[in-house]
């Protein structure tokens, strides 16, 4: 599945980026593009196959992202899509990988994939915007959004919601008074294509979390 993970600048989008790369298939083949080396992937998958790419002054963040698109990516992490440019350029990397996880500034779900369909428009891809949109949804599953406490400082996740086609929108979990709530299950496409992806043990797990046949059953 492809994930963006987004919220406000220093709300924890890049320390959550880091907690989910130890999840992603053992078997898959990662690529990332910084404009800083934040991730350091390679020091939390030792034994993986990895490649950092980072622009520089001589090497655009084109001609990298160019450059992924040759190599052999099972799964793009991108951070900080903070250009037009690179939101374009997101959505056609997400054409040749399995898995894409990338962060963003968008304060809500509708927000970001407005972003991204008005960087579509405006890079003269798509002149209508219900076919830009399409496109958008066809790039970004799941919406991850951090939030921190001004008062506590404490970084959280606020909600996880998938992105549906035709831009719609199902809220999956939320986190109030102090504690997640589950408010469905992700919908059957979603479902299969992680439940294909995972783990065994995380596969148990990720059932257990959703109480998975009822409630799916329900989000169908």
């Amino acid at each position: 599945a492809h994930i963006a993970v987004t919220g406000a600048m220093g709300s924890g989008k890049t320390t959550l980026l880091k907690e989910l790369i130890r999840y992603i298939n053992p078997t898959y083949n990662i690529r990332t593009s910084e404009t800083m080396f934040e991730l350091n992937v390679r020091k939390v998958l030792p034994d993986r196959n990895i490649v950092p790419f980072r622009e520089t002054d001589s090497v655009s963040m084109e001609e990298l992202i160019d450059g992924l698109k040759k190599t052999d990516a099972n799964c793009i992490l991108l951070g900080e899509v903070s250009t037009e440019q690179l939101a374009y350029l997101s959505t056609q990397l997400a054409k040749i990988t399995e898995q894409q996880l990338l962060t963003c500034h968008p304060t809500s779900t509708e927000g970001l994939i407005s972003y991204f369909r008005q960087a579509l428009m405006n890079r003269g891809s798509f002149a209508d915007e219900k076919l830009a949109q399409e496109e958008v949804v066809r790039s970004l599953h799941i919406d991850v959004h951090t939030c921190k406490d001004t008062e506590t400082g404490e970084r959280y996740i606020e909600y996880i919601n998938e992105i549906l086609p035709k831009g719609l929108i199902r809220k999956l979990v939320r986190y109030q008074n102090g504690e997640y709530e589950i408010l469905a299950p992700p919908g059957e496409a979603l479902w299969s294509r992680l439940m294909k992806k995972l783990r065994k043990e995380d596969r148990v797990y990720f059932e257990q979390f959703f109480e998975s046949e009822g409630k799916r059953k329900e989000a169908a």
